[in-house]
């Protein structure tokens, strides 16, 4: 290769760095012709370029600076605005083979495949759009106990609910009105992640009036059994309903032809074959089967231990569904929430009562139920719920009742059935609760024709004078204990005679021990002094040991015990 020729090619070499992208001369950068003009170097030419010294042609004398010329004129055109005019028909032209791409300079340590490798990969895919997870749709909760109630018959009573088993209304709580809805209407609850918008459902049912009932005032007498809705007065069966009010349902049924000569051999023996107390026994059993409760009593159980109280009390309990039952002792109804458990129950049964005295109060909140008196029943986190059914009571104790004062209604309102035979070890019989649970259909067709005789007395029971003089309740007040302790151990005397309360209040308590009566409390007893017009006063008086005491104690003046 000759001088001139080498000058040409090394015009034309430093022609290929910068290219022209748009004008006349216009050449895409991928469209650069590698196979003529810039054809490979032989090896010889290649040792002929490195060995001779670079000579700038004279009618170039400024390459370096035509190149940076070239160079910032490229890179001002990438940051040229684009004009409206061309934007408006952008979208038009927008395809693989009008596009333009931005010129690429061609730098020194830059593979000279720079360009087939950027086209080469493909464009980055657009983003997918996110997949959006509905949102459940809101529920209208009227729309929701609506629903509800076309599959379960739900009403609201005393400010609770209560929903229709098939038998009788049960008591219906909050989580369990949640259970029916998923049971009945939606089991996945409309996907809610949570239940608190379903916590409101129970107040709109309790609100809404549609579902608002009440005992109707003169609603025939009848017995919930097994096999139907047994009319007293008519002596017929009605098919269960729920548009019969019953709260529970007895599990026997009525059979005119059954027999119980078991049950019948048991009560002889506990009654001694005494046919008026046969009879009170029979009518006891019947008025815990009949609906609605409208006597104002209840059945108290008292005798000796091993003698059929717990036979009965189980029998009778066991006639009835669990959730209708509560076993709330009767000292504890005083309590708070002590009565929440009597919201679902028809009968109370406390089988085992201790010998402790009964207040005022819980005589009183006795008395409320038992006589169908409306009472609040709190209960927790909740509103309270107004109790209007009457409640049934049994107790049975080994020990009289013994009330805290004097109350003559109270006494009234007690059917006393005694148990004074004891069984011997050896005579009882371990199977006997079931013998008599296996004659329960007869059993409880028998005790209704007994109940249908009470309620032709007005649910008054007749009087037995030998029964009822038995001292079946004690009414020991502490006045009247501790004026029989005064009378008996204690002398009035001279005001300047001074005694210290601690002295006289430990023997009362001997007092009261010795003659098997209840005992009142420090405070009680230091009342019921002060209303026997004793002086009260504080002194430095002796004590039993006749030596004066060091500092004033509680006493009172003209009261001293007997030597």
């Amino acid at each position: 290769m000759n001088k001139a020729e080498f000058k040409e090619k090394r015009k034309k070499l430093l022609e290929q760095r910068v290219r022209p992208t748009e004008g006349p001369e216009a050449v895409p950068a991928w469209d650069c012709d590698f196979n003529g003009s810039n054809e490979v170097l032989q090896s010889d030419e290649v040792e002929l370029l490195e060995n001779m010294t670079p000579i700038v042609p004279e009618d170039r004398p400024k390459t370096s600076e035509m190149f940076k010329e070239k160079r910032n004129k490229a890179r001002h055109k990438l940051d040229a605005p684009i004009l409206s005019e061309q934007l408006s028909d952008y979208p038009d032209s927008l395809n693989a083979r009008d596009t333009v791409s931005p010129p690429i300079l061609v730098q020194d340590g830059v593979p000279d495949n720079v360009q087939e490798c950027t086209l080469s990969e493909p464009g980055n895919p657009p983003h997918p759009a996110p997949v959006l997870k509905k949102a459940p749709k809101t529920q209208y909760i009227v729309g929701m106990t609506s629903e509800l109630n076309k599959r379960v018959s739900i009403i609201s009573y005393g400010n609770a609910l209560y929903y229709h088993n098939g038998y009788y209304y049960a008591y219906l709580d909050a989580e369990h009105l949640i259970r029916l809805y998923r049971e009945h209407v939606d089991y996945e609850l409309n996907y809610e992640s949570s239940l608190y918008g379903y916590k409101d459902l129970y107040e709109c049912c309790v609100t809404d009036p549609k579902l608002q009932r009440s005992e109707a005032e003169n609603e025939p007498i009848y017995a919930p059994l097994q096999n139907g809705i047994f009319d007293l007065e008519k002596q017929r069966l009605y098919p269960h309903s729920p548009d019969r009010l019953t709260f529970t349902c007895i599990k026997a049924k009525y059979d005119p032809k059954a027999k119980c000569p078991v049950f019948d051999s048991f009560l002889f023996w506990v009654t001694h074959g005494n046919p008026q107390l046969l009879e009170r026994f029979w009518m006891a059993l019947g008025s815990l089967f009949i609906y609605p409760t409208r006597g104002k009593f209840f059945i108290f159980m008292e005798g000796v231990s091993n003698s059929g109280k717990s036979v009965l009390g189980n029998f009778c309990q066991r006639l009835y569904p669990k959730e209708s039952v509560s076993n709330i002792r009767l000292r504890t109804m005083k309590e708070n929430f002590g009565l929440m458990r009597l919201l679902g129950a028809v009968i109370n049964f406390e089988l085992d009562m201790p010998n402790t005295k009964l207040n005022a109060e819980v005589v009183s909140r006795l008395k409320q139920i038992t006589g169908g008196d409306s009472i609040d029943v709190p209960r927790k986190y909740l509103s309270s719920v107004t109790l209007e059914r009457q409640i049934k009571f049994v107790f049975a104790s080994n020990h009289p009742l013994c009330l805290d004062g004097e109350d003559d209604a109270f006494e009234k309102r007690i059917v006393y059935l005694p148990f004074d035979r004891a069984v011997p070890d050896d005579q009882q019989d371990p199977y006997l609760g079931d013998k008599i649970w296996a004659e329960r259909n007869a059993i409880v067709t028998k005790a209704l024709h007994y109940a249908r005789k009470l309620v032709q007395l007005n649910y008054i029971f007749p009087k037995i004078p030998q029964v009822d003089s038995a001292e079946y309740v004690v009414q020991n007040s502490s006045i009247k204990s501790a004026g029989q302790f005064v009378q008996e151990s204690c002398e009035r005397c001279d005001p300047d005679v001074v005694t210290a309360l601690e002295d006289l209040y430990n023997a009362y308590l001997d007092f009261c021990k010795e003659k098997d009566v209840w005992a009142c409390s420090r405070s009680a007893f230091k009342e019921a002094l002060t209303m026997m017009e004793l002086e009260h006063t504080r002194s430095r008086c002796p004590g039993n040991d006749m030596i004066v005491r060091k500092n004033p104690v509680s006493a009172f003046r003209g009261i001293r015990l007997r030597p």
